[in-house]
């Protein structure tokens, strides 16, 4: 697509084509935007890449580029409200099935990038997916992100792309094809949830991700939610964080209500100390 943006004082019109996705900086300084830019390669094929560009709008001047190429995109796009610092994840492909994910910041002061939270300074268990929410605290000090277990991610972002096949004698009798692609819901009378409720919230639960906070002054990653407190709400308070579990109570739901262990948890360390239990 193209995007215009008109000066309304002096009238100047700014006008970038191949335009993925756009963030303005709220300061109205920075202004950054994918761009989708495609290349004929020897073989006369279309290769399409992506750039990251940040420009500055008062001098009208390109300051930095992130150079993507065919196997780099950047997602999440995500300025602060104070400090013109932009957060977003770079996705890199390895191979077929193999990508790795990178948190990045740049920083519009000092005009420089950043690479806080690389995949390997993360633990093995788990990974920053690309689809997530990424949220700065209103001073800028705190970046707030989802990370997902590997296992987790392999298991839900797995698709498998059927294969058409030609109806045969042969085929028709095959017993292995018609094996394949059957469906069967299992339930036991011990699952937390009932099945029409598993299924309900199937595709919410695909999508969660567990929090955890980058500190710009000090360079810390500290993870806070995690499978035994899967749900915590993020606020402007600058030292702790609320968690939420429903872990013990998730069977009651069927036939008495919503109950939670309630956690205080400390945005410097992420260690979580419990202030409620069974909390409607």
């Amino acid at each position: 697509s193209i995007l215009q943006i008109r000066h309304l004082s002096s009238g100047k019109v700014l006008r970038i084509e191949q335009v993925k996705v756009h963030v303005l900086d709220p300061s109205s300084r920075y202004l950054a935007y994918v761009q989708s830019v495609t290349d004929l390669t020897t073989n006369s094929k279309k290769k399409a890449r992506e750039i990251l560009i940040i420009q500055d709008l008062n001098h009208q001047k390109i300051i930095k580029q992130f150079k993507g190429g065919s196997s780099k995109t950047f997602h999440n796009l995500c300025w602060s409200a104070k400090g013109s610092r932009l957060a977003f994840i770079q996705r890199t492909s390895k191979g077929k099935d193999s990508t790795e994910n990178s948190l990045m910041i740049f920083d519009g002061m000092k005009q420089k990038a950043i690479r806080p939270a690389h995949i390997k300074q993360i633990s093995a268990e788990w990974m920053l997916p690309t689809e997530n929410q990424l949220q700065w605290s209103k001073n800028g000090e705190r970046l707030f992100f989802g990370l997902k277990p590997v296992e987790e991610y392999c298991f839900t972002s797995g698709k498998k792309k059927k294969k058409s096949v030609r109806l045969t004698r042969k085929t028709l009798y095959d017993l292995g094809r018609l094996r394949e692609n059957r469906k069967v819901d299992v339930w036991h009378w011990n699952d937390p949830f009932i099945n029409p409720h598993q299924k309900k919230n199937w595709k919410k639960l695909k999508k969660q991700t567990y929090l955890a906070v980058y500190h710009f002054k000090s360079k810390r990653l500290i993870q806070l939610g995690n499978h035994e407190i899967p749900k915590v709400i993020r606020n402007e308070n600058p030292q702790f964080a609320l968690g939420f579990s429903n872990l013990p109570y998730r069977k009651e739901l069927t036939w008495d209500g919503r109950y939670n262990d309630v956690y205080l948890i400390p945005l410097k360390s992420g260690k979580p100390k419990k202030i409620l239990t069974r909390s409607r």
